[in-house]
């Protein structure tokens, strides 16, 4: 089990989610973004990599106690070849949407990275 966001058809129950068809139980994730940033951020995204792109924050803004900084975001894809245009075009709407600096990393399975399995484990993921 890992943390995410509370996607729309959960029931909030104190400081845990739960869905009405599941019993899994997770707990809110810590991050320096809101909810509906997150949200217009999985869309972005989505629009621009694929409907099925998968997307995680990592990085100092998944630390509350960390201040300033860009956002990482982590996104994988089944989209095939090079995806350069995709990319750049994400992160401008991404960086109009936080009015910051944004480090967006795509992964479609052409390479494996390192990065990848860090954000995946050090990350939140957002949809």
């Amino acid at each position: 089990m890992g943390t995410f966001l509370r996607p729309r058809g959960y029931h909030t129950y104190g400081y845990k989610y739960c869905q009405v068809k599941c019993p899994q139980v997770f707990k809110e994730p810590d991050m320096r973004i809101t909810h509906a940033q997150a949200e217009q951020a999985v869309a972005i995204i989505r629009d621009y990599l694929g409907a099925t792109a998968a997307v995680w924050l990592f990085g100092s803004r998944v630390d509350d106690a960390k201040r300033g900084g860009d956002v990482d975001l982590y996104a994988e894809t089944s989209l095939p070849g090079v995806l350069l245009d995709e990319t750049v075009h994400a992160k401008i709407a991404l960086k109009d949407l936080f009015g910051r600096s944004v480090d967006l990393v795509v992964n479609n399975h052409r390479k494996a990275r390192p990065i990848y399995q860090i954000a995946r484990e050090e990350g939140i993921r957002l949809g």
